[in-house]
């Protein structure tokens, strides 16, 4: 489709004034934005915007901004900035192995070996990675491996009852009101649970092809992790591949569609029982760590059903919230998201998706947000039951900026052209390596609120908002915000 370019008297007026190298009123920059949608003709998309300069509160610009705009992943920006509040920067996950028995002198352990969860999203591939945006260049069984060595220099060779896992300090349900229940193979889609593995995923392998292959052949990482159908075909010249994966059962995943012919292709699937995941990875890991275990293993599946008196063996703790924020943003990993709504909850024990929203929304009205101001059904953002308003992201954004960790936040967040779910984007524009933000994207919309730098270095706060956006209207609608974004890096006052 091709787009004109409708420039009004205004727009040429403020165009000139900053080639000539003047300033623009704000009024000039509201001009270069209408104008910019314009261009790309945007009439039945429905687009919303607030920027307000954080030097003065001065609003520059804002269209649709009292409106209700699903936000995709812009939620994890509420999710992440009440978590820093509720929580504290420093707030750190515990898993720890304990047990009802004793160890005899001969290294056996009379009793169970009980893993008690807090939800800790970190253990896992990602956590051993140099990169952290590169979950698979990591080991997922590096903590494991450390928790077989602590075991037995406390002198632990066998474990003659089971292993259990202890996850009640959430409760049910697993997956967000309003997911697609269509998404639920697939990793971004993955179930919460108070023990987690992996981030409860398996990554799955589809090698380019050797000679003569009729069908693609699947490798699972960890091996074992979900039983797969596979009726995957190979593309042909003239198809786009596309996988497509079909929960069946619990632990059954179906694979469809058309692999690539070019190169090997990696995707992240759901693990369906994220306690049961857990266990018999580490399972595995401590009998190759030469831990014998006589028992099977079990999950409690209510708080205070196990022994009220047990013995610490060993405790684990994340890195802080900074990683978790980090990792949350830039990666926009919805898993710790969804964690990070019911870790905020007041309860010491099954901890609910409810408990959190309750929590969210109480810190959303202590800091000035009317109550008609956001609907919180999630905290990744994948529920289409989200609603937000550019005036509550600015709020948020605004609020977060003056916090004493409000440094500390904007260093977590991706950056334009750089790095993150931003990196490739911004990078021809003043907006690159200037730009602070969280994207947002769900099936026709796209979203960005964040912060950027203008010429003069004026720091601005802003929240842009796409909704009903086809790839009929405007095939990669993102750029429509980034260029916004860049009108903002390049704005002066000329004072």
């Amino acid at each position: 489709m091709k787009h004109r370019l409708i420039l009004g008297p205004v727009l040429f007026v403020s165009l000139a004034l900053w080639v000539t190298g003047a300033g623009a009123t704000p009024a000039q920059l509201s001009a270069q934005i209408e104008g910019l949608l314009q261009k790309h003709q945007l009439d039945r998309a429905f687009f919303g915007a607030k920027v307000v300069s954080l030097q003065n509160d001065e609003v520059l610009y804002a269209r649709n901004s009292a409106s209700y705009f699903m936000p995709a992943s812009n939620m994890k920006l509420v999710t992440g900035i009440a978590a820093a509040e509720i929580l504290g920067l420093d707030y750190r996950f515990r898993t720890v192995l304990a047990t009802n028995g004793r160890i005899t002198e001969d290294g056996s352990l009379e009793g169970d070996l009980i893993v008690i969860g807090s939800g800790d999203p970190t253990i896992g591939a990602r956590l051993s990675s140099a990169d952290l945006e590169n979950v698979e260049d990591g080991d997922p069984f590096s903590i494991f491996r450390q928790w077989a060595e602590q075991l037995k220099s406390r002198g632990i060779k066998r474990v003659m009852g089971d292993l259990v896992a202890d996850p009640t300090v959430f409760g049910g349900p697993d997956h967000g009101p309003g997911w697609a229940w269509d998404d639920f193979a697939w990793g971004f889609c993955a179930p919460v649970s108070g023990l987690q593995f992996n981030e409860n995923i398996a990554l799955l392998r589809i090698p380019a092809p050797l000679a003569g292959a009729v069908v693609p052949p699947v490798e699972l990482s960890p091996s074992g992790a979900l039983r797969l159908i596979n009726r995957l075909t190979y593309a042909g010249r003239l198809d786009e591949p596309e996988v497509d994966a079909t929960v069946l059962a619990p632990g059954v995943i179906e694979l469809k569609g058309k692999a690539r012919t070019d190169r090997t292709s990696l995707h992240s699937l759901a693990v369906s029982s994220p306690p049961a995941y857990f266990l018999a990875t580490l399972r595995q890991v401590l009998l190759e760590a030469g831990i014998a275990i006589d028992g099977g293993w079990q999950v409690v599946q209510e708080s205070g059903a196990g022994p009220l008196t047990l013995d610490t063996l060993l405790a684990f703790d994340s890195p802080d919230l900074r990683y978790v924020l980090k990792v949350m943003w830039k990666v926009s990993q919805n898993l710790y998201a969804e964690t990070l709504l019911k870790a905020v909850s007041p309860y010491r024990k099954g901890k609910t998706f409810e408990d959190g929203r309750d929590q969210v929304e109480q810190f959303l009205q202590g800091i000035g947000v009317p109550e008609d101001g956001f609907e919180v059904a999630d905290g990744s953002g994948l529920s289409r039951y989200n609603l937000l308003t550019p005036d509550t992201l600015v709020i948020l954004l605004e609020h977060a900026y003056r916090a004493p960790y409000g440094r500390e936040l904007m260093e977590c967040l991706p950056i334009g052209g750089v790095d993150g779910t931003l990196r490739e984007r911004m990078r021809a524009s003043a907006a690159a390596g200037n730009t602070r933000a969280k994207t947002g994207t769900l099936a026709y919309v796209r979203c960005l609120s964040g912060y950027v730098t203008t010429k003069d270095g004026e720091t601005l706060a802003f929240s842009l908002m796409l909704n009903h956006v086809t790839p009929h209207l405007v095939q990669k609608p993102e750029r429509v915000l980034d260029e916004i974004v860049g009108l903002l890096a390049e704005y002066s006052r000329g004072e």
